[in-house]
């Protein structure tokens, strides 16, 4: 899975994103996944999600879903997993 960080603030959350209903805000120790990681992945509020690239990885805990998953084309499609700016700015480069 193609997959890429990015930092929301709160007036984004919802309007860009679609953050489903039950999802928790945001902390620096948290990422929303795309709601198909509930569906098809069993994924729930309150799971470690972790990210690697190679020996690096990060564990954050999932506090909820958004509906819009997807951005790129029909053939390279990435997956947006939102975090806080803080979060991204610890990330450092470390996970895509």
């Amino acid at each position: 899975m193609l997959a890429m960080f990015v930092s929301i603030s709160a007036e984004r959350e919802t309007d860009v994103l679609g953050v489903r209903p039950g999802s928790r805000p945001l902390d620096d120790a948290a990422v929303y996944l795309p709601y198909h990681f509930a569906v098809c992945g069993g994924r729930r509020i309150g799971d470690t999600f972790t990210a690697s690239r190679g020996e690096d990885q990060i564990q954050l805990k999932v506090a909820g879903f958004t509906d819009a998953a997807v951005f790129g084309s029909p053939s390279y499609q990435w997956r947006r997993l939102p975090v806080t700016a803080a979060t991204l700015e610890n990330l450092g480069g470390t996970v895509p």
